[in-house]
């Protein structure tokens, strides 16, 4: 399956989130395992993202970044948005361990388990396998 590096980013900031509840342990057993699968992803991206960043940040008299409240000054704004777009929407091969919908569903028909945000639901949604 191709994914794009914005939903594994979307994936690695609410799946922590998400193992934290009571969910249907198939559920958790598939991110965890998308989670290790995705690890060296993710780790690529951070890696790009991060020259980028430096590529298009301001320097100072001694060439060092120029960095404000904690983020980086941007001598290119535009450039550097098409960069970063272009990064996140590369798309990377993996097997991915998918759920089925309704095991999905269980979380907000069964009292036993939390429900899941929408946002929650969007970041896993490239693992789920939808019933037609």
């Amino acid at each position: 399956m191709k994914i794009k590096n914005s939903d594994i980013l979307g994936f690695y900031n609410y799946a922590p989130g998400i193992m934290d509840k009571s969910i249907p342990r198939p559920l958790y057993t598939a991110i965890k395992i998308n989670l290790d699968t995705l690890n060296n992803a993710a780790k690529c991206y951070a890696e790009e993202q991060q020259k980028i960043v430096r590529q298009y940040a301001e320097k100072d008299t001694n060439g060092a970044d120029i960095v404000v409240d904690g983020n980086y000054k941007i001598a290119d704004p535009e450039n550097y948005k098409n960069e970063i777009e272009e990064l996140l929407n590369i798309e990377v091969e993996f097997n991915i361990q998918t759920v089925t919908e309704e095991i999905l569903n269980r979380c907000d028909e069964n009292n036993k388990y939390d429900a899941l945000t929408g946002r929650e639901y969007q970041a896993i949604e490239f693992m789920t396998v939808y019933q037609e």
